[in-house]
């Protein structure tokens, strides 16, 4: 048996050449390879990988010191949806940096379910709510100006794919559900910089 490798720029140039037969067998981390199904032709296995999207918390921000409004954020996440549109359903969710699949992880350690109520409850626990009616949660500051719950969401723009910002968008919109106005702010990605 004969095995010959091919050196390929990129997931994209090595899905077309297995598209055009000139090839047998590609790995890519591509969440549309599944479109290369075909019955008699190609089989596409699902692997688990050690790829992991996260969603970290700047605890220099003031606002993001505070407890109740980091779970008040982790509660309005809706995450089956996020990896539904933007992950096309080839991920999972977790709230620590195990998988569920693995012998390290226990369930006991699931906390957040999307849960729009209790995340309002917490932000109006802390004091947040909608004084002037644009949609977007406000507290009363000394001298009666109103600071807006705002923050900014940086996210990496890879030039070949675009799920990142897509769930980032998908965030921004879970986020706004609940009074919180997200601003994504998107870092151009070059190999040479990260």
């Amino acid at each position: 048996t004969q095995i010959r490798v091919l050196p390929l720029l990129d997931n994209d140039e090595a899905l077309r050449n297995l598209n055009d037969n000139a090839l047998n067998f590609v790995l890519t981390d591509s969440v549309t390879a599944t479109g290369y199904r075909e019955e008699g032709r190609t089989n596409v296995a699902e692997l688990p990988s050690l790829q992991n999207e996260v969603l970290l918390v700047n605890h220099n921000n003031a606002l993001l010191r505070t407890p109740q409004i980091r779970k008040a954020i982790a509660y309005a996440l809706d995450r089956r949806d996020i990896i539904t549109k933007a992950y096309l359903g080839h991920a999972f969710a977790t709230d620590v940096p195990v998988p569920p699949h693995s012998w390290l992880y226990d369930s006991d350690s699931k906390v957040y379910d999307y849960n729009v109520r209790e995340a309002e409850a917490l932000l109006r626990a802390e004091g947040w709510l909608d004084l002037d009616g644009d949609g977007i949660l406000e507290k009363q500051e000394s001298g009666n100006a109103l600071r807006k719950l705002s923050f900014r969401l940086l996210v990496n723009d890879p030039p070949d794919e675009s799920k990142r910002k897509d769930a980032a968008n998908l965030i921004q919109q879970c986020m706004c559900e609940v009074g919180i106005d997200v601003q994504v702010v998107t870092a151009a990605w070059t190999n040479e910089k990260n």
